[in-house]
């Protein structure tokens, strides 16, 4: 046999025999509590504000110059670019970073401290790459081989080559 479960039952509320007085104003119970849950919030900084000091602590520590760095609210990301030519660095509500400027990178952290140095060297493969590949298409300027014919243009061809058969063989 299998013990029965117990049923906690509600505590119904307790008729109090007090005279009837006017109704006096209370505070609303839910303030106070309110007032006290704020402060611990705001003391506590989020995962994004956490990174966002890291890495400028890590900046601070290379002597980078910080004094130009922006933040943007992007819904739910934080962009901040750290100065000019520096790509955008977003910073995730759980405190993760990407930098959707760079293509490749091996940790996140150490991408967004070396920012600069990564994307000047990503744009500097960029234009080595454009300049290549400008001088390799100067030769392949060359007359395009003729089009494939179709059935139709030589059918077409072969009727203007009978067609001038004919009349030269009457002239």
């Amino acid at each position: 046999m299998t013990p029965k479960k117990q049923v906690a039952k509600p505590d119904a509320p307790r008729p109090t025999t007090s005279t009837p007085t006017a109704p006096q104003p209370q505070a609303p119970a839910a303030t106070p509590k309110a007032q006290e849950v704020a402060p611990m919030a705001a003391a506590t900084p989020n995962k994004q504000r956490q990174t966002i000091d890291k890495l400028k602590a890590a900046w601070l520590e290379r002597k980078i110059d910080i004094a130009k760095l922006t933040e943007t609210q992007d819904g739910k990301f934080i962009n901040v670019v750290v100065g000019e030519g520096w790509p955008v660095i977003a910073i995730g509500p759980t405190g993760g970073i990407t930098l959707p400027q760079v293509r490749s990178y091996a940790r996140a952290f150490d991408a967004a401290v070396d920012g600069l140095a990564i994307f000047q060297k990503q744009l500097a493969r960029d234009a080595k790459k454009a300049t290549t590949s400008a001088t390799a298409a100067k030769p392949a300027t060359a007359p395009a081989p003729a089009a494939k014919e179709t059935p139709t243009v030589r059918k077409q061809k072969q009727g203007a080559a009978v067609e001038a058969q004919l009349q030269s063989a009457t002239a």
